[in-house]
């Protein structure tokens, strides 16, 4: 019979996963920090390490469009200015913490490069750039 459910009993609480740590959300904030860093501090320091990790997210349109597909992705780690990155990583830090106790890590995963993708390609489509920032993905 569909309803012989005892109200009287307590409710079983469906198993949830807890983190005490919100690891990947942590590790998206740090990156954007580093990568941020170096894109703001490496301009006349061409052909150095530091530069390659400020810059080796950031594409044109017509880069994109010949195949550096994964700059649809990295370009969310890369920031114009200090208030741009502070806004970008509180609410990474608040939404991304509350995202990422409530489902699976894969799955968190998945959201944020789907984000990224989505975000940039509708950038592309209204400016004809890739933009910056993790704004997209907030």
């Amino acid at each position: 019979m569909p309803d012989d459910f005892d109200y009287s009993l307590p409710r079983k609480a469906g198993i949830r996963r807890t983190v005490e740590q919100p690891i990947i959300t942590m590790l998206m904030i740090v990156l954007s920090v580093l990568i941020t860093a170096a894109f703001l501090t490496s301009s006349d320091m061409k052909g150095t390490a530091w530069y390659a990790i400020g810059n080796g997210g950031v594409a044109t349109i017509f880069q994109v469009w010949e195949g550096k597909y994964w700059a649809l992705i990295t370009c969310t780690f890369v920031h114009a200015n200090f208030v741009h990155i502070f806004f970008n990583m509180y609410w990474m830090w608040h939404l991304g913490r509350a995202i990422e106790t409530a489902i699976n890590p894969l799955a968190y995963i998945g959201f944020i490069v789907a984000s990224a993708a989505v975000g940039s390609g509708v950038e592309i489509f209204v400016s004809g750039q890739t933009g910056i920032g993790m704004s997209g993905v907030v």
